[in-house]
């Protein structure tokens, strides 16, 4: 992964490609440290070369971490002034600027929604989780402090094993923790009052997630407890945009090798939106709220208002 021979890009972008552990959130904000770095080549570029310059940014982003919505966010945004008549200086300054600005932008959203789950979920004494978000960390954090008699429950979350991840994060607090293998989920659902989860992407009828969402869904629903999502805007995308399928992780994260069997490690996978209540920077909303969303064109997170020339 080349981009204009700058090895610091270039690692960093690598970095983030081979990230099989961190969320979305986190990938996403890694990458706006490069916009004052790219903003200096930029300005070396003659005007001949700023749109294949841009064309390379775009393309790199939508293939670093495929399935994760943030990623086509920054690319749309890039996107807007390829397509613009904009002068360099423009770009140049635009880059510089954009981290500062979309960390306010992301960081507003956030306190929203994790005031909102807190209203929303402030009730619960047990609550259950799968794999790791930093949202979800953060809300579990401030939840837990609280009162030391709540109480969080975290499937391990294999291969990777991000549920232990999470624990270990919330272990100086006092609270009792209890870690789950991934199939005892049924069982801690008839201990706890509600799930709790992120997400890597939110389309009109399907969310993505780790693998092993879906099956925690349908047991949700059996049991009537109910699921929600912890999602900024950044979350959101059109099915149409989601340009690449994720690619099969390596076997052995599962089992040695052996001979005569496949192994199927896929790390993530689509739940129907109608499993979750979804707690957004503009509430809690259901499945149809979502779709309406997207069908009134409300889901890009940098948008341009105006074009400048």
């Amino acid at each position: 992964m080349r981009f204009h021979d700058d090895p610091v890009i270039d690692r960093i972008f690598r970095d983030i490609a081979e990230d099989n552990t961190s969320g979305a959130s986190v990938l996403f904000q890694q990458t706006f440290a490069l916009f004052p770095r790219m903003a200096e080549l930029l300005e070396k570029q003659g005007k001949q070369q700023i749109k294949p310059f841009l064309q390379d940014i775009v393309r790199i982003l939508v293939s670093l971490q495929p399935g994760m919505a943030p990623f086509v966010h920054l690319a749309r945004y890039i996107e807007n002034f390829i397509n613009g008549k904009f002068q360099k200086k423009v770009i140049v300054n635009a880059f510089r600027a954009f981290p500062l600005a979309a960390e306010r932008l992301i960081e507003k959203q956030k306190r929203s929604i994790l005031k909102t789950a807190s209203q929303e979920l402030g009730n619960c004494r047990r609550l259950l989780t799968h794999s790791r978000s930093s949202l979800v960390e953060r809300f579990l954090r401030s939840w837990l402090a609280e009162d030391e008699k709540r109480e969080i429950f975290a499937t391990e979350s294999r291969p990777i094993r991000e549920g232990i991840q999470l624990l270990e994060a919330l272990q100086k607090l006092p609270n009792r923790k209890i870690c789950l293998v991934d199939d005892a989920r049924g069982l801690a659902l008839t201990k706890v009052d509600a799930v709790v989860i992120g997400s890597d992407r939110i389309c009109e009828t399907k969310m993505l997630n780790k693998i092993g969402t879906y099956a925690l869904a349908m047991l949700a629903r059996e049991k009537g407890v109910p699921v929600y999502v912890l999602a900024d805007g950044s979350k959101l995308i059109p099915a149409k945009m989601c340009r690449r399928k994720e690619r099969m992780h390596p076997a052995d994260e599962v089992i040695n090798p052996r001979k005569g069997i496949k192994v199927m490690n896929y790390y993530f996978e689509e739940v129907p939106n109608d499993f979750f209540r979804f707690i957004t920077a503009d509430g809690v909303l259901d499945a149809s709220e979502i779709r309406a969303r997207f069908q009134q064109g409300k889901w890009e997170m940098f948008c341009f208002e105006e074009r400048e020339g």
